[in-house]
């Protein structure tokens, strides 16, 4: 895990900071607390008012590619655990956008948590049921191309085929043709589209997003996965202000896995084996829906 030499009054330091200072209230409030426990965790590593802008821009203008590649993991891992996530019932599209996060900083794990190897199109289609079309239609399509799952491919290719031609945002339009390309090995079609994809930004996006669009690089680096080396040679990089060509070939020249970029310090440190683990193995305690008790206010304020 990596010094960086940011000061220590950026927003990722002092968000690590508030879940050290509420780690020490809750060892005192409730001494030897079970690590595992989903109502501690939640109350503990609550966002509430976090703020990392300030640290993403100064790695970007840094050009600190690794460090912005465990920056997005940190965050990722943060973002997906079981602590917010239940295990197969994420938000709706959150699924598509954080994988595509995970694959553009080599975060296989993450990847194959959000979309677990032996979930089926049965399970997908339940999942899906009554949610924004792009979580129907994206999530089952992204896996199907991860895995080369026949059964979910042939599930999700007629059915992206079909959301290609209706009136969607032209963004989810784009990546979506975009990854039926891909698969297809229509490497020119693919590289058109996934430009598109960096081009067609909506307003849902963050500026934070637009500065540097992480989830056209998780959509390029997946074609590193499905094409062969002559294929992928031959995909062409986006020609556009949002897809960074210096961080694709820094991520094309470095296959290490990420790390996180901020480690707790204690009373926090267990929480760095936690957000790294394999967490489909761990004794996690289910969330107590009980109201808290009144001290525990404290640890969000």
């Amino acid at each position: 895990m990596e010094n960086n030499n940011l000061g220590q009054t950026d927003g990722f330091h002092l968000f690590i900071q508030d879940v050290t200072d509420r780690c020490y209230k809750m060892d005192k409030l409730e001494p030897g607390w079970n690590h595992y426990d989903l109502k501690h965790l939640y109350y503990i590593l609550y966002y509430f008012h976090a703020d990392f802008e300030d640290t993403f821009y100064n790695l970007l203008a840094n050009k600190d590619w690794r460090g912005l590649s465990n920056y997005y993991y940190q965050r990722c891992r943060l973002d997906i655990c079981p602590v917010y996530v239940p295990f197969d019932d994420p938000p709706s599209g959150a699924g598509f956008f954080e994988a595509l996060t995970a694959m553009a900083i080599g975060d296989d794990k993450s990847v194959e948590h959000l979309f677990p190897a032996d979930r089926t199109p049965k399970k997908y289609n339940e999942i899906g049921k009554g949610e924004y079309p792009l979580k129907r239609v994206g999530e089952v399509l992204l896996a199907g191309i991860w895995y080369q799952d026949h059964a979910l491919l042939d599930y999700a290719v007629p059915r992206a085929e079909k959301f290609v031609t209706g009136k969607w945002p032209k963004w989810e339009a784009a990546a979506i043709a975009y990854l039926l390309a891909l698969q297809a090995h229509d490497v020119a079609k693919a590289g058109e589209y996934l430009e598109n994809a960096c081009k067609v930004l909506h307003t849902d996006f963050t500026s934070v997003e637009k500065k540097l669009f992480i989830y056209g690089h998780g959509l390029y680096r997946l074609a590193a996965r499905v094409l062969d080396e002559d294929e992928f040679q031959k995909l062409p990089l986006p020609e556009y202000k949002t897809f960074s060509k210096e961080y694709a070939m820094w991520r094309s020249s470095h296959s290490e896995l990420p790390q996180l970029y901020i480690p707790f310090p204690e009373p926090a440190a267990f929480l760095n084996d936690l957000l790294t683990a394999d967490w489909r193995t761990l004794p996690w305690v289910p969330f107590d829906p009980s109201p808290i008790p009144a001290e525990w206010l404290e640890l969000i304020q």
